[in-house]
């Protein structure tokens, strides 16, 4: 590769390194993923020890590194090889070093330093299924919504290690801890982020009340015969039961041909949950904690979540989960927030 395109790439990673000669790039598949690759050789131009450059070439050691990307679904490694060298006045063994990263390391100081100034402001962490179905880890910028690290295991042991890299002054700099209601990763932020306060997701509470609903909908409906008009009411317009209730259109009713009849989506939904008083009660219970968030209210939201209301048995431990990760939140001097719609 001649000495210009050594030049623009260096320039375009904003590498410094006058030891670094980058050779070759090329796209590979890595787990499955496209990853640009940026081959490059890192020299040894004299003994660490004496200062000698009288050296004996043994070698290289590759390394790949992972480096700053704007996407991290398109990643970027500098598959660097490494010098190895023996002095011939001193007679010691070395490898030569560069300040892009820390010896035997595989991610670079620049990417560290960004995953540093990110955790000064606001974290948000979940899990998803990845390769082989199997839950990974994933670490975002609470305001930007930029992926910040993806871990290839979610245990606790592989995060401890993963965050205890930065130093405790970074971490107690963390403000808030965005986060779903899984009670497994609560004590992990406690451990590594110890002034941090946890904001409850909005969108996992409002999914775990909706996925309750449905179920006690289900059970419901199964309890009339296909060809009832309940039994239809409570299948046909399904979505019609999650959706806000001040957003349900209240004029101009469409005929539906599964129940036979004109009516406003209003109507439907009224007559169906007056099919059975648990339904009811849980339909009401659902939409009073969709509009307590959407109005921030946290009173509110303590009180439905204490609520005293005969619901559906999925909703029972929903409301449990909920009551769970408060009172744990409260005995560990966490605040309990609450990300409004």
């Amino acid at each position: 590769m001649s000495s210009s395109t050594n030049d623009c790439i260096k320039f375009m990673l904003d590498i410094k390194d006058k030891n670094i000669f980058f050779k070759d790039q090329y796209y590979k598949l890595i787990q499955g993923k496209k990853c640009k690759i940026f081959e490059a050789v890192l020299i040894q131009p004299a003994c660490p020890f004496c200062g000698s450059i009288d050296l004996l070439h043994n070698g290289r050691y590759k390394s790949d590194i992972r480096y700053l990307t704007a996407n991290a679904s398109f990643p970027v490694i500098i598959r660097l090889f490494k010098q190895r060298v023996l002095c011939r006045d001193c007679n010691r063994r070395s490898m030569a070093q560069t300040n892009l990263v820390k010896k035997y390391c595989s991610i670079s100081n620049a990417s560290k330093l960004k995953v540093l100034s990110a955790l000064t402001e606001h974290l948000a962490s979940d899990e998803f299924k990845g390769v082989d179905r199997q839950l990974h880890f994933i670490c975002l910028d609470g305001e930007k919504y930029e992926v910040i690290q993806i871990l290839r295991t979610r245990y606790k042991k592989t995060l401890l290690k993963y965050f205890g890299r930065f130093s405790p002054e970074a971490r107690e700099n963390v403000k808030t801890v965005t986060m779903d209601l899984n009670f497994y990763y609560q004590g992990i932020v406690r451990a590594c982020f110890p002034n941090a306060k946890i904001v409850i997701d909005r969108f996992h509470m409002v999914q775990m009340f909706a996925r309750s609903f449905n179920s006690l909908r289900v059970k419901v409906m199964k309890q009339f015969k296909k060809n009832t008009r309940s039994y239809q009411l409570l299948k046909a317009p399904w979505k019609l039961y999650l959706k806000k209730y001040d957003d349900l259109k209240k004029t101009h009713p469409r005929y539906n041909w599964h129940y036979k009849d004109s009516l406003t989506q209003e109507q439907v939904v009224n007559e169906g949950i007056s099919t059975d008083p648990i339904l009811s009660a849980s339909y009401e219970l659902m939409q009073d904690f969709i509009s307590a968030l959407k109005n921030h209210d946290e009173q509110a939201l303590k009180t439905l979540i204490f609520s005293k209301e005969t619901v559906g048995e999925v909703m029972h431990k929903t409301l449990m989960t909920f009551r769970k990760n408060f009172k744990w939140s409260c005995s560990h001097s966490f605040q309990w927030l609450f990300r409004g719609l």
